[in-house]
């Protein structure tokens, strides 16, 4: 193991890799058992290698793009999904944008333009603020065209409607989430709700053996690092 993978955001990211390596699995989270399942919802288009995560309906004007860049291309993307049985609750635990198909060896925080993970304390991280209950990976063009979309439905719609990705989301909702493959253009945001809600939320490179990045992971804070698995 690098020294990169030392700090409590790291150790989650690596935690939960290995718990969604599994297509599910129990899983005790603060006394509460769960059942942990994987569900594909799409693959991101990626056309300048570079890769944004943020809360598309309120970050789709301003988002920038992590500082590593990846090779141009169209990536699947995986939820994995929290389902309580005392309540029948479900919450997304994280997200996975999966780069190649080798392992993820150790983990990196996921940076952008002027961020030094050095600076941050043991249980500090960069995240990006949720402030909808959303989640997303995306390219910067398709959150470009996403903001128009947007912004043409707050000028000519009824401030009570529902956005289109919001109703996007709506169309899979199962208590409590949902997820969207959201078509602009040439390009797509993949988004998801987000944990519990609104938040900040880390994201971090899943490296292989020569430091290439293989998946980038958004943990939602759903799972710490004191739930235990059962097969």
């Amino acid at each position: 193991m690098s020294s990169r993978a030392t700090s409590e955001t790291l150790q989650a990211a690596r935690l939960l890799y290995e718990l969604t390596r599994r297509d599910e699995v129990r899983v005790t989270i603060a006394n509460r058992p769960a059942i942990l399942r994987n569900h594909s919802v799409g693959s991101v288009r990626l056309p300048s290698g570079k890769l944004c995560a943020c809360d598309p309906i309120t970050s789709a004007y301003d988002a920038v793009a992590f500082e590593r860049q990846v090779a141009p291309g169209t990536y699947p993307v995986e939820v994995f999904v929290a389902e309580f049985e005392d309540n029948d609750d479900q919450r997304v635990a994280a997200a996975l944008v999966h780069l190649a198909s080798a392992r993820a060896d150790d983990w990196e925080d996921a940076l952008w333009p002027g961020q030094d993970a050095s600076t941050l304390g043991a249980d500090g991280f960069y995240g990006y603020p949720v402030d909808a209950g959303t989640g997303c990976f995306a390219s910067p063009e398709g959150l470009a065209q996403l903001a128009d979309v947007l912004s043409q439905h707050y000028d000519h719609e009824p401030s009570t409607s529902l956005d289109p990705l919001s109703a996007a989301l709506e169309a899979t909702y199962i208590p409590t989430w949902g997820w969207a493959d959201f078509a602009v253009g040439g390009a797509n945001v993949i988004a998801f709700h987000s944990g519990f809600g609104d938040g900040t939320y880390p994201t971090c490179w899943g490296l292989d053996s020569s430091a290439s990045p293989v998946c980038a992971l958004t943990d939602f804070l759903v799972i710490d690092a004191n739930a235990t698995s059962t097969a």
